[in-house]
């Protein structure tokens, strides 16, 4: 696939082959054949070409990239990957436009339409620029494309509250497992993972985190550092 250096996403594919080992297992474990995969905040598309791999030529991966030097890059590493569809656009609470902060290409992966998760030494090489991108939610995009998933992975670098809030009928409907990344790092966020990790528990869902190779039910925290959890949709009683 298509890297960008010296972007650190791109330089643990590059030395590796892998990123983010714990989230990689999971997708491995939980993703089969004919599934559809919702990949939030998709960045380059390594999650999009994994879970690709892992649906096979039955399933559909949809991946959401909405800064646009990004998203050529994402288009380009799934270009000719059948049943994938690229969307240019910010995965929010509605429809519409969102004022977005966009860093340079080394930390690409960071930009965000929330609070910036970068400390701050980070934050001042990163020449952030605000610049206006396409906002859908889940709920629409899932009644529009007809294709309601399995799976969701966000990682939208604190937005992830908005995001669920637009994808309440997704959740309902259709409950799907769940990837997020947490992580309370940088100005106001002190509680931010908390809170969201409670709420998601409230709309039936057991949270899990990877542990030797293997999933085990997560205690939540009150402060989190980077850190990826899944949750799986309770059965109802």
């Amino acid at each position: 696939m298509t890297v960008v250096f010296p972007e650190r996403v791109s330089l643990s594919i590059y030395r590796y082959g892998i990123f983010e080992p714990d989230l990689s297992l999971a997708l491995v474990r939980l993703l089969e054949p004919g599934m559809t995969f919702y990949d939030v905040g998709a960045h380059i598309g390594y999650f999009s070409r994994l879970a690709s791999r892992l649906v096979g030529p039955a399933g559909q991966v949809h991946s959401f990239e909405p800064t646009n030097a990004t998203y050529h890059v994402l288009h380009a590493n799934l270009s000719g990957v059948p049943g994938s569809h690229a969307n240019e656009a910010a995965v929010h609470r509605r429809n519409g436009t969102l004022s977005f902060t966009q860093y340079d290409s080394r930390f690409s992966a960071f930009n965000t339409a929330s609070e910036a998760r970068l400390e701050e030494e980070e934050l001042a090489q990163a020449l952030p620029r605000t610049v206006s991108v396409r906002s859908t939610s889940l709920d629409d995009y899932v009644s529009e494309s007809g294709a309601p998933p399995h799976f969701v992975k966000i990682d939208a670098e604190g937005a992830e509250r908005e995001i669920l809030l637009g994808a309440r009928e997704t959740l309902e409907h259709h409950r799907p497992m769940l990837a997020m990344e947490v992580g309370d790092v940088g100005g106001t966020l002190e509680t931010v993972s908390r809170r969201l990790i409670d709420e998601t528990v409230d709309l039936g869902y057991t949270a899990y985190e990877v542990a030797a190779r293997d999933l085990r039910v997560h205690h939540p925290q009150e402060r989190y550092e980077y850190q990826n959890l899944i949750f799986l949709p309770r059965l109802a009683t």
